[in-house]
């Protein structure tokens, strides 16, 4: 196996274990060479994907030992917003502790690019339904890859490979006796893409919606395909298999819940089988009424069902089809409203197909805002759930004034103008979003991202970096050698080096537990300390040795945290390390301990600050001119309002 990959193509060079596909595999024009374990793809010319060089990806992971994280694939109806940043970052940070562990990772992500919602979204924005797949996808491709997520493959519906492997599985599972077709009735939510049972539902102002997410669903009675939880494999029911692995295995995590008094998520689950209304699944729809899809296999009349195309994407993306197949993954991030086809429906059809089953779904929360519509302006703030079908999300485009590529624009926030943009650095959103908590809803509030770049990431991490290398304290401007036998004789020192002692094992216990934001207090907690012994200590007062001795603790502290932080900010971790002179072999989780020696070395310089302060940018103040104006088109406004509805 190839320890290390490297695409070459025009000019530019992606290397490591992280393959992002950005040029066209081709026979004619490809060469593909392996020597000391390095596998040297060259093209030509920068293209998109192929699909060719998608399938040589998991034959290339097959062959040794591979960690596989996924997300769930993303809605191609409209922009990228938080709740999507939130989820590819965290399968990001998930997928770069495993390579600082030297361990080769698989990480998935991609869009869902059939159904109706994409039907209408193109309809709405006068495209062609594929012109509209294409061009969300390039956005989502965008956040993702200016956000510093590194995913190893992007998977799209719409690719003839995808195609392939969702009829491929249909036909087996249908030749199996799990399909069946029939009468099938209910309540559909185009919204959700998701038929819905009676009892899911409710009456609000005399229209029915989901309980959820408040959508409004729709009547139906059609003819199509089910896959039934009550068909037989191996002498049990697919029902029982499922519930068995949700008892013996506890997959969901986290387990346990912030609010103690609610039902974790496997109980929820368990709860759900418990009732007979989910022992079958329609996964189909008359192609009359949605004919973006793909076709069942022999026929014509039926589409299948957006989410059974979805789920099998993760089998496309590993190889499904091909020999050997990389499989089962290791951690499956999603958002907990998709829950129900994850840890039911997903785990049905692979146990139909003699598949293992996923190791773990970790499940998020999700992103609320405030509801600035409300009618009392002094009520207490009341947040709703993010979503794009409301029009309530904060969206992300990525910054074209930038100059480094790691800045996204940010539309939507409450208090600012809707035609303003707020522009931050990709390593503050990642910040804030790991600062969350990961068991629950989490409020996005633009003044903590504003406090929280400041007070933490410029004031304590950059700050620390910045005077160890200021000339009054390291007028040299070199990463002294220093013995730790020598500083633990430092009696002000002893405290901190015990704090550097365990600090790697106790933020590497958090990280695995996915509770990032309490290890990065950790890291936080040694950055403070190592501040605290420059404040009292006073070094520019003393003699040289001494000065040295403060000096390189604080630095040694500047290089675990930098090291410890690469999945949380890989950007500005990286830039730490390269002014610490720190090599690239030398970065790994192994490497975040305090070094029993250390040689002297001279320190990168740094012309400019690695984050500038942030200010809170809100819309300016009317006068009364603007005021009276305003107030003169204000029935224009809401009669084009009322013809957008309309």
């Amino acid at each position: 196996m190839f320890k290390k990959l490297v695409l070459i193509g025009g000019a530019a060079i992606y290397t490591g274990t992280v393959l992002w596909g950005v040029t066209k595999y081709r026979k004619a024009k490809t060469t593909l060479k392996g020597e000391n374990n390095v596998l040297y793809i060259k093209n030509s010319k920068p293209r998109p994907v192929s699909e060719e060089f998608c399938h040589l990806l998991p034959t290339l992971y097959s062959e040794q030992e591979c960690c596989i994280i996924t997300t769930p694939i993303f809605y191609a109806n409209g922009d990228p917003h938080i709740g999507h940043a939130y989820t590819s970052i965290m399968a990001d940070v998930m997928a770069r502790c495993q390579s600082l562990d030297d361990k080769t990772v698989l990480y998935v992500t991609g869009m869902d690019e059939h159904g109706l919602k994409i039907k209408q979204a193109a309809t709405k924005n006068k495209r062609t339904v594929q012109a509209q797949c294409d061009y969300v996808s390039q956005q989502f491709c965008d956040i993702v890859k200016t956000s510093e997520c590194s995913p190893t493959t992007f998977i799209r519906t719409t690719e003839e490979r995808h195609c392939n492997v969702v009829q491929a599985i249909w036909t087996r599972l249908a030749k199996d006796g799990f399909i069946k077709k029939k009468i099938y009735s209910g309540y559909y939510s185009v919204s959700d893409e998701d038929v819905v049972n009676k009892r899911k539902t409710i009456v609000i102002n005399g229209k029915r919606v989901t309980k959820d997410s408040r959508q409004p669903v729709e009547t139906f009675q059609e003819e199509n395909y089910v896959f039934s939880l009550l068909g037989v494999k191996n002498g049990e029911s697919l029902k029982d298999l499922v519930i068995k692995w949700l008892k013996l295995k506890s997959p969901i995590k986290p387990e346990v819940l912030e609010n103690q008094s609610s039902l974790s998520y496997c109980e929820q689950i368990l709860r759900e089988l418990q009732k007979n209304d989910l022992d079958e699944w329609s996964i189909s729809r008359l192609r009359s009424n949605n004919g973006w899809g793909i076709q069942v296999p022999g026929d014509s009349t039926q589409t299948i069902h957006v989410w059974f195309d979805a789920l099998c994407s993760y089998l496309t993306a590993t190889g499904y089809l091909n020999e050997p197949h990389v499989w089962p993954p290791d951690i499956q991030v999603i958002g907990k409203d998709i829950l129900k086809f994850h840890s039911i429906l997903w785990p049905a059809i692979l146990l139909a197909l003699g598949l293992d089953l996923p190791k773990q779904i970790f499940v998020h929360g999700h992103w609320l805002v405030e509801d600035v519509n409300q009618n009392n302006p002094n009520k207490r703030k009341k947040w709703i759930k993010m979503s794009k079908s409301t029009g309530t999300a904060v969206t992300l485009q990525r910054s074209n004034t930038a100059n480094d590529g790691h800045f996204l624009k940010m539309k939507g926030i409450a208090g600012v103008p809707d035609e303003l943009s707020v522009t931050v650095c990709s390593s503050t959103l990642r910040y804030f979003l790991l600062r969350s908590r990961e068991k629950n809803d989490n409020h996005f509030q633009y003044e903590r991202l504003v406090d929280l770049h400041n007070t933490e990431l410029v004031n304590k991490l950059c700050n620390l970096l910045s005077r160890c290398t200021s000339e009054k304290i390291n007028p040299t401007e070199e990463f002294p050698k220093f013995s730790r036998k020598k500083l633990t004789e430092v009696g002000y020192l002893q405290k901190h080096l015990k704090e550097l002692g365990v600090l790697k094992s106790v933020v590497a216990k958090k990280f695995a537990e996915f509770q990032y934001s309490k290890g990065i207090d950790a890291i936080l907690c040694a950055i403070t300390s190592a501040d605290s012994i420059i404040t009292s200590k006073k070094p520019w007062t003393l003699e040289a040795t001494q000065r040295e001795k403060i000096v390189s603790i604080c630095l040694e502290t500047c290089r675990i945290a930098a090291i410890l932080l690469q999945p949380i900010i890989p950007n500005i971790s990286s830039q730490i390390l390269d002014i610490l002179g720190i090599k690239e072999k030398k970065r790994k989780w192994r490497n975040a301990i305090l070094q029993e020696e250390a040689p002297r070395r001279v320190l990168k310089k740094n012309k400019k600050p690695l984050l500038k302060r942030m200010k809170i940018q809100k819309g300016k103040e009317k006068g009364w001119f603007s005021s009276l104006i305003s107030l003169f088109l204000k029935p224009f406004q809401w009669l084009k309002k009322s013809e957008k509805m309309t």
